[in-house]
């Protein structure tokens, strides 16, 4: 008796592409995903940086929650238009969330944010008790 190999692994792949098709069809919401960061502390605050290509300004929400930093990023409107016969569309709604817990010596009321280029780039001033002080020593 001769055993001859199937090839199952081109099936497979064929039947699992169905299976994310058809259920990509009834999931309309949209992709989240974490976006990369940067975090640098210096003596009087911390700089995280946000990487955000795509959005805009008025996409972005800032908040502050006990002691939680939430960043989060979201595109309003389906970049899919309707009419047109898609063979591919891999570009969709998407949103970004991240979440950071603050250290308790920051100062919450007083986050500056700036953003440019894709870049989010957020201040946290730490609280005045926490800045390193310089003592000066008295030589008798």
């Amino acid at each position: 008796m001769t055993l001859i190999k199937y090839p199952t692994s081109r099936h497979i792949a064929g039947i699992d592409e169905i299976f994310k098709t058809f259920l990509n069809d009834f999931t309309k919401e949209p992709t989240v995903w974490r976006p990369a960061i940067n975090v640098v502390e210096k003596n009087e605050s911390i700089q995280v940086t946000y990487a955000l290509p795509g959005f805009t300004k008025e996409e972005i929400r800032i908040t502050v929650e006990k002691g939680v930093l939430t960043v989060k990023a979201e595109h309003p409107e389906s970049t899919k238009e309707e009419g047109l016969n898609y063979l591919m569309h891999e570009i969709s709604d998407s949103t970004s969330v991240r979440k950071l817990e603050l250290p308790e010596n920051i100062n919450d009321e007083t986050i500056e944010a700036e953003f440019k280029n894709g870049m989010l780039m957020l201040t946290l001033v730490k609280k005045e008790e926490a800045l390193a002080k310089e003592i000066p020593i008295n030589i008798k």
